[in-house]
């Protein structure tokens, strides 16, 4: 899309085929309704930062697409962005990536928080799988963050592990929170499975809390090599 488009007009794009990614233009203020929904092969688009409006159903419909974006300043429609699709978060020059559990948009919990992090915003989440990301990216600047952390570890090890997120399994074991029974807890289940170089990278934690950095070690303390 070329530089000096201020505005994409209700159903611009609605249905198009073929899109893969949608590259918007910086000064961009305007995504109208419906705008981007329905596309099927929709990979990736991110908001610029100078949009102030997204509409109604947006990108509905929509749910191969990572879009990024941050919510701050913006007016965002109803069901704007689709159930299932990956969002990353932009916030206070950190960023949190969630799949969506639901058609979001409007004033829902998640953009409120995105938009303005406060512990009570936070609190108002409603999936750990939203929980768990924005306390790992809020945990040095939101107490409830760093408590919710702290209160469910285990969880959130798990959650990394099940997700096959590198990037937030790595944010989650550099807070140095777990313990070695958590550790050991989300080892078993990176095992269970298969989930090899999570396992790996659990392992070299529980070393270190061991004082070795002998990977072997711990192998054969497991599985009785």
């Amino acid at each position: 899309m070329p530089e000096g488009i201020t505005l994409i007009a209700d159903g611009a794009f609605s249905g198009a085929s073929g899109i893969e990614e949608l590259i918007l233009p910086k000064g961009l203020k305007y995504i109208g309704k419906g705008a981007c929904k329905w596309l099927s092969s929709l990979k990736s688009v991110r908001i610029p930062e100078s949009v102030s409006f997204v509409g109604d159903e947006a990108f509905f419909s929509s749910g191969s697409a990572h879009i990024t974006l941050s919510t701050a300043g913006k007016e965002i429609g109803q069901t704007a962005f689709p159930h299932e699709a990956r969002v990353t978060f932009l916030v206070n020059g950190r960023e949190f990536t969630v799949t969506l559990e639901d058609d979001s948009g409007g004033d829902s919990p998640l953009l409120r928080f995105a938009a303005e992090p406060t512990d009570e915003h936070f609190a108002q989440l409603e999936y750990k799988e939203y929980k768990i990301p924005a306390a790992v990216c809020l945990s040095g600047e939101l107490s409830s963050c760093r408590r919710y952390l702290e209160d469910n570890i285990e969880k959130a090890l798990c959650f990394a592990v099940k997700t096959g997120d590198d990037t937030l399994l790595e944010a989650i074991v550099a807070l140095d929170i777990a313990g070695g029974a958590e550790l050991d807890a989300a080892i078993d289940y990176a095992i269970t499975l298969g989930r090899i170089e999570q396992q790996v990278m659990l392992m070299r934690e529980k070393n270190k809390l061991l004082g070795t950095e002998n990977v072997d070690s711990i192998m054969t303390d497991r599985f009785d090599i």
